[in-house]
Protein backbone atom coordinates (compact mmCIF):
# COMPACT_ATOMS: atom_id res chain seq x y z
CA UNK A 1 0.00 0.00 0.00
CA UNK A 2 1.19 3.49 -0.73
CA UNK A 3 1.27 5.46 2.51
CA UNK A 4 -1.38 8.15 2.81
CA UNK A 5 -2.76 10.35 5.58
CA UNK A 6 -5.72 7.99 5.94
CA UNK A 7 -3.62 4.83 6.15
CA UNK A 8 -1.22 6.40 8.66
CA UNK A 9 -4.10 7.62 10.84
CA UNK A 10 -5.46 4.07 10.96
CA UNK A 11 -2.25 2.40 12.18
CA UNK A 12 -2.80 0.31 15.30
CA UNK A 13 -0.30 -0.14 18.13
CA UNK A 14 2.50 -2.48 17.17
CA UNK A 15 1.71 -2.25 13.48
CA UNK A 16 4.01 -1.26 10.62
CA UNK A 17 2.68 -0.16 7.23
CA UNK A 18 5.15 -0.52 4.37
CA UNK A 19 5.10 1.81 1.38
CA UNK A 20 4.79 0.29 -2.10
CA UNK A 21 6.75 3.09 -3.76
CA UNK A 22 9.98 2.64 -1.80
CA UNK A 23 10.92 -0.81 -0.47
CA UNK A 24 12.03 -0.59 3.16
CA UNK A 25 10.14 2.67 3.86
CA UNK A 26 7.20 2.58 6.24
CA UNK A 27 5.37 4.03 9.20
CA UNK A 28 4.93 2.41 12.61
CA UNK A 29 3.14 2.97 15.87
CA UNK A 30 4.73 1.24 18.84
CA UNK A 31 2.10 1.79 21.55
CA UNK A 32 -1.59 2.71 21.65
CA UNK A 33 -0.82 6.15 23.09
CA UNK A 34 2.40 6.51 21.13
CA UNK A 35 3.21 8.55 18.11
CA UNK A 36 3.48 7.31 14.56
CA UNK A 37 6.98 7.51 13.12
CA UNK A 38 8.44 7.03 9.65
CA UNK A 39 11.16 4.38 9.36
CA UNK A 40 13.59 2.90 6.85
CA UNK A 41 14.62 -0.74 7.19
CA UNK A 42 17.60 -2.05 5.24
CA UNK A 43 20.71 -4.19 5.51
CA UNK A 44 24.22 -2.85 5.95
CA UNK A 45 27.13 -5.30 5.93
CA UNK A 46 24.69 -8.17 6.31
CA UNK A 47 23.06 -6.70 9.42
CA UNK A 48 19.54 -5.33 9.53
CA UNK A 49 19.30 -1.61 10.34
CA UNK A 50 16.24 0.41 11.26
CA UNK A 51 16.41 4.18 10.95
CA UNK A 52 13.71 6.43 12.41
CA UNK A 53 13.21 9.41 10.10
CA UNK A 54 10.82 11.44 12.20
CA UNK A 55 7.35 11.70 13.67
CA UNK A 56 4.13 12.09 11.76
CA UNK A 57 2.65 14.74 11.23
CA UNK A 58 5.69 16.87 12.12
CA UNK A 59 7.34 15.23 9.11
CA UNK A 60 4.91 14.85 6.23
CA UNK A 61 4.71 11.79 3.99
CA UNK A 62 6.44 13.36 0.98
CA UNK A 63 9.35 14.70 3.04
CA UNK A 64 9.77 11.34 4.80
CA UNK A 65 9.67 9.48 1.48
CA UNK A 66 12.38 11.79 0.10
CA UNK A 67 14.56 11.25 3.20
CA UNK A 68 14.11 7.49 2.81
CA UNK A 69 15.18 7.71 -0.86
CA UNK A 70 18.32 9.65 0.08
CA UNK A 71 19.28 7.25 2.87
CA UNK A 72 18.78 4.19 0.67
CA UNK A 73 20.70 5.86 -2.17
CA UNK A 74 23.71 6.55 0.07
CA UNK A 75 23.68 2.98 1.39
CA UNK A 76 23.47 1.60 -2.16
CA UNK A 77 26.34 3.79 -3.38
CA UNK A 78 28.52 2.73 -0.44
CA UNK A 79 27.76 -0.94 -1.16
CA UNK A 80 28.71 -0.49 -4.82
CA UNK A 81 31.87 1.46 -3.92
CA UNK A 82 32.83 -1.21 -1.38
CA UNK A 83 32.31 -3.96 -3.93
CA UNK A 84 34.39 -2.13 -6.55
CA UNK A 85 37.16 -1.51 -4.00
CA UNK A 86 37.11 -5.18 -3.03
CA UNK A 87 37.26 -6.30 -6.65
CA UNK A 88 40.11 -3.91 -7.44
CA UNK A 89 42.01 -5.15 -4.41
CA UNK A 90 41.88 -8.71 -5.68
CA UNK A 91 43.96 -9.75 -8.65
CA UNK A 92 41.61 -10.34 -11.55
CA UNK A 93 42.21 -10.31 -15.27
CA UNK A 94 39.08 -8.24 -15.84
CA UNK A 95 39.44 -4.49 -15.57
CA UNK A 96 36.89 -2.67 -13.48
CA UNK A 97 36.23 0.90 -14.47
CA UNK A 98 34.95 3.50 -12.04
CA UNK A 99 33.71 6.87 -13.12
Amino acid sequence: MTLSNDSISAIKAGEVLWDQQIPGFGARKQTANGVTAFIVKTRVNGRQKLVTLGRYPVLDIDAAREQARRILEVITIKKIDGFVDQMQGEKHDAKIKTH
